[in-house]
């Protein structure tokens, strides 16, 4: 195992075994504190990208979402329901940035400069309570607040609408700090979807009635959990699933898990899979997985290797170009629903006992699962 590897496993660790320790409230926030926190980030990417040209003349803007992503997985401050205030170096940043040829003094000066516009942070620093309009303009809502503005579906809307739980007369506030929320961190992959006629599959044939990884944009089910309760609870979350997870797993069910493709989620979800079917074997537990196709990362191999893998052949792949997700950003924007995969993809399943009895998983339903997918 290299030493990378030791690092991603080390922070799988910590993210499973702490995170459900730690009690992270967060208070409903001001539309001015979730406008100016994407304006904010916004501005740490750009000024880490204009620092990386010196090194490459295209620096891959998915290494400071990684960053924000990781990081914010191992702070247990509290601070901030997005922007992580926990100071540890970023081993996947290191990693990454040495890939690129920079030098190890430079890239502690990048983290140390990272962290420094971060302790810098005013919530109220453009302290406005601009009206929000909402325009129907081509069978979209147009949300605009000041030099703010984001398409939504008319459909999502009305089904945000359905899983709103709240006062009505702050529905579209709410609707307007998701978007800041969730397109302030925003990338190909992050938060898409496995196809509908896909998920309608499992949930039919394995009776699943949880997403692990989902969003209020996103979700299929009502029952799911998201990376933000703070603003998802009003649109029916059930909480973080790194946080929830004891409790929701120990209750048994048929599960769904599509996280984003980073290696300390991956990682630490495929331990605490693998805790959980050996530790409640007396509920039935089920997960269908996707992750892309890295053979040679630890969540990929744990999940291939393990004694409750119940596909035959082990692992599904899916090559690049044929097979498709549901693009996360078609929910606010006028562009195809459709995504097309550029890299390789794998699904796995894995089951207990009493998993196998209660969503039992055929050929017939093998084959079903591939073509819903290609």
């Amino acid at each position: 195992m290299s030493q990378h590897e030791k690092n991603i496993l080390q922070l799988a660790k910590i993210i499973k075994d702490k995170t459900p320790t730690v009690t992270l409230e967060y208070e409903e926030e001001s539309l001015t504190v979730a406008v100016n926190r994407k304006l904010y980030v916004k501005r740490i990417k750009d000024k880490f990208l204009d620092g990386l040209i010196r090194y490459v003349e295209e620096p891959d803007y998915l290494i400071i979402i990684r960053w924000f992503y990781t990081q914010k997985l191992i702070d247990f401050t509290g601070a901030d329901p997005l922007i992580p205030y926990n100071t540890d170096d970023n081993e996947g940043l290191y990693y990454e940035l040495e890939k690129i040829n920079v030098p190890v003094n430079e890239i502690k000066k990048i983290s140390d400069n990272l962290h420094d516009m971060i302790k810098r942070f005013d919530k109220n620093f453009m302290n406005k309570n601009s009206e929000i309009k909402m325009f129907l303009k081509d069978g979209s809502y147009l949300f605009v607040r000041d030099n703010l503005k984001f398409y939504l579906k008319h459909e999502t809307y009305e089904k945000l609408k359905t899983l709103y739980n709240g006062e009505p007369s702050k529905l579209n506030e709410r609707i307007f700090k998701l978007w800041c929320r969730y397109e302030a961190l925003a990338a190909p992959g992050y938060h898409a979807a496995i196809p509908t006629s896909m998920f309608e599959l499992i949930r039919r044939e394995l009776k699943v009635n949880h997403e692990l990884f989902a969003s209020p944009f996103n979700c299929t089910l009502e029952n799911y959990t998201s990376a933000y309760p703070d603003t998802d609870v009003y649109f029916g979350s059930k909480g973080n699933f790194f946080r929830e997870y004891p409790k929701l797993l120990a209750k048994g069910g048929s599960f769904e898990a599509n996280p984003p493709f980073l290696e300390e989620h991956m990682t630490a979800l495929s331990l605490i899979i693998e805790e959980s079917l050996d530790k409640y074997t007396a509920v039935p537990l089920s997960f269908v997985v996707i992750y892309p196709a890295w053979e040679d990362a630890i969540s990929h191999s744990m999940l291939k290797n393990s004694k409750f893998n119940i596909v035959p052949q082990k692992v599904l792949t899916f090559e690049a170009l044929n097979h498709h997700y549901v693009k996360s950003s078609q929910y606010w924007n006028n562009t195809e629903i459709i995504r097309q995969s550029q890299s390789r993809s794998s699904i796995f399943i894995l089951q207990n006992d009493l998993g196998k009895k209660e969503y039992p998983v055929t050929n017939n339903f093998i084959e079903k699962l591939i073509k819903s997918f290609n």
